[in-house]
């Protein structure tokens, strides 16, 4: 059987995201972004502080307070280049750690960049991708090649595309 490409599962999701106010986008970036953090301290140990990303929460903070509409989108293109400098290069760390970083960074940066009113029309919904890799690579016994019983119903990549679909479809991130 054919492998799966990650792009091909995560281009749905992506035409969901289009359709979101900004707000929302925010949103659901920063709620992976979230999900992610842990991988970005584990970095941090794993590498004894080598690598470190001090920005990570203080941009998520900010586009969460942006998506529940306590905070205006506000200026942000200083901080994004900090988040964007810590992002570690795969010739300076090893797989998967390099891969889960700059994935949970890309996460970060999509929801800081939806909080800005001076990056918002940076923002693309491709950047979706790079919240399911981290999952791709953990389950997939062969890398990026997805089996496609991965995406069988029930399979735990089903579930999580799932899971996100539905918070997409149901506008359940856009608070305001």
């Amino acid at each position: 059987m054919k492998p799966l490409d990650l792009a091909e599962i995560s281009e749905p999701l992506q035409d969901q995201l289009s359709g979101l106010p900004i707000e929302g986008k925010a949103a659901f970036f920063g709620v992976c972004g979230g999900a992610l953090l842990p991988l970005l301290r584990e970095v941090e140990r794993r590498f004894d502080r080598i690598w470190m990303f001090p920005e990570a929460e203080g941009a998520l903070s900010i586009a969460r307070s942006f998506a529940v509409g306590v905070a205006p989108a506000r200026t942000n293109h200083e901080l994004r280049e900090r988040v964007l400098e810590s992002v570690p290069n795969g010739h300076d760390m090893d797989s998967p750690w390099s891969t889960y970083a700059m994935d949970a960074l890309v996460c970060i940066d999509a929801a800081l960049v939806a909080a800005s009113v001076d990056l918002q029309h940076l923002f693309k919904s491709s950047w979706l991708y790079y919240s399911l890799e981290p999952l791709v690579v953990t389950l997939s016994p062969i890398g990026y090649d997805i089996p496609p019983s991965l995406m069988t119903e029930g399979a735990r990549l089903s579930l999580a595309v799932g899971f996100m679909s539905g918070l997409i479809s149901k506008g359940c991130l856009a608070t305001r």
